[in-house]
């Protein structure tokens, strides 16, 4: 005999993962070059039986996306930041 909760499964394992690939497709329209494995993530989501541990797979994805964005934006910063002190200084060394 089925409880609730194993009834609700199917239902919400396809909307953590509709709302995975959502996050995956937002996420990749400000993103460059970041490589995780989405098929071990979406594996790990069809293994796990519970509902919380599906949004916290998803949410460690999210995070770990969002924090190499981040750093990628801080290192393009200051690679910029190079590039004008640079030219600031060898327009001042022509002088």
């Amino acid at each position: 005999m089925k409880n609730a909760d194993d009834r609700m499964i199917p239902y919400t394992s396809h909307s953590v993962i509709l709302w995975y690939g959502f996050c995956l497709l937002s996420l990749k329209l400000f993103e460059q070059s970041i490589r995780v494995s989405s098929t071990i993530i979406i594996s790990d989501l069809y293994k796990s039986r519970s509902v919380n541990s599906k949004l916290i797979i998803v949410m460690k994805v999210v995070t770990i996306r969002n924090n190499m964005f981040v750093n990628q934006q801080q290192q393009q910063q200051q690679q910029s930041r190079y590039l004008i002190n640079n030219k600031i200084w060898s327009q001042l060394e022509e002088f």
